[in-house]
């Protein structure tokens, strides 16, 4: 930052500023492998983190072949229809965010905004997915495949709500190790895209009527993930 300062990139104002936001973090020389894996709030947020994976990860692998199996969707329209649903996550990401930090400025405590962000970024779309379980196979024209389609994104991008939610809860319990936490959550959640794709494609070998089973079993992840989370999490430091 020094250097960036004598080169005339930042001034002096907008040195003191970013050195003001920065928060203290002092780390021990030894990272504290076995306590994490002891604390129940951050065995939460893995349980919440591999929850969330199992439908994002399951969409990304399987929504073309639904489009195609069940409403008989065209090449030429497959990938709009496969993509459509992701578009709105970054969107709502933002305004989730917004949202909790206006909470925190409405004096709404750190761990209330947590859990109540969780619990709507997973219970809002497991009502979509379940809701997903009722739709017939029809072509890609019939009322049906509107109100999927419609059901699907919002079922996905309400998902950005977790950005001010379980997502965040990693620095602060552990600002420290943040960059630890996250690695260890995000690969046991990473397996959930191995484990997902196996799961559906065995419910779904005998018939395409048993995506309802799909949906249903994505719902009941994300509802346990978000009762798990909500029960068990922290919002202060835990590991110094």
């Amino acid at each position: 930052m020094s250097e960036m300062h004598r080169s005339g990139l930042l001034s002096s104002r907008e040195i003191q500023f970013i050195q003001s936001g920065r928060s203290i973090i002092v780390r021990s020389k030894s990272v504290p492998w076995g306590q994490f894996f002891r604390s129940v709030p951050y065995l939460s947020c893995i349980c919440i983190h591999f929850c969330s994976d199992w439908g994002y990860l399951l969409i990304l692998c399987y929504l073309p072949s639904y489009w195609r199996n069940v409403y008989q969707v065209s090449d030429s329209q497959m990938a709009f229809f496969s993509v459509l649903p992701c578009i709105g996550i970054p969107i709502v990401s933002i305004l989730g965010a917004t949202f909790a930090d206006w909470l925190l400025s409405r004096k709404v405590s750190l761990l209330a905004v947590r859990k109540g962000m969780s619990a709507l970024g997973l219970w809002a779309p497991a009502i979509c997915f379940h809701l997903l379980s009722y739709c017939k196979p029809c072509k890609a024209s019939c009322p049906a495949f509107w109100f999927a389609l419609g059901v699907m994104v919002l079922g996905v991008s309400l998902r950005g709500f977790q950005t001010g939610g379980w997502a965040s809860n990693y620095l602060d319990i552990g600002p420290s190790y943040v960059s630890h936490l996250f690695s260890i959550a995000n690969s046991i959640g990473a397996t959930s895209g191995i484990l997902a794709p196996l799961v559906t494609g065995a419910i779904i070998s005998d018939s395409i009527m048993n995506w309802g089973y799909v949906f249903n079993t994505v719902a009941v992840m994300y509802l346990v993930g978000g009762v798990v989370f909500v029960s068990c999490a922290k919002a202060h430091v835990l590991f110094h």
